[in-house]
């Protein structure tokens, strides 16, 4: 099955727990940050294989992620849910979905950003 367009991209938000103590209601404050990420800036994913990328995002809502693959738009989306963790999955990677990817974080308080690169190995 090739393909010669991009993979889809799915959102999924998660709350992370403590001591059996939710972390939502003190991380949903301020201005937007992105507080827990893998530490490296390159994943190598094999062709057909989904790729996520993790991390914790806090900051006051409505927040907004935006996702952007060498600098174009891929998706988008708003939330007021107090949900800290995020992930972002790609489903059977293919050699169109390589490139450095930009998660951005905005509420009416600022925007950060952090990049990742995707290479696709066979």
């Amino acid at each position: 099955m090739a393909s010669n367009e991009p993979s889809d991209v799915y959102f999924d938000w998660s709350d992370s727990y403590g001591g059996g103590i939710s972390d939502a209601a003190k991380s949903c404050k301020g201005m937007p940050k992105i507080t827990q990420c893998a530490d490296r800036e390159t994943d190598r994913v094999r062709r057909w294989d989904d790729w996520t990328w993790i991390l914790r995002i806090r900051g006051e809502r409505p927040i907004t992620v935006t996702i952007y693959r060498d600098g174009e738009l891929k998706c988008e989306e708003t939330t007021d849910d107090e949900m800290t963790m995020f992930q972002l999955t790609i489903r059977d990677v293919t050699k169109e979905d390589k490139g450095w990817y930009t998660l951005e974080v905005e509420n009416e308080r600022g925007t950060v950003s952090i990049d990742r690169e995707l290479k696709v190995v066979r």
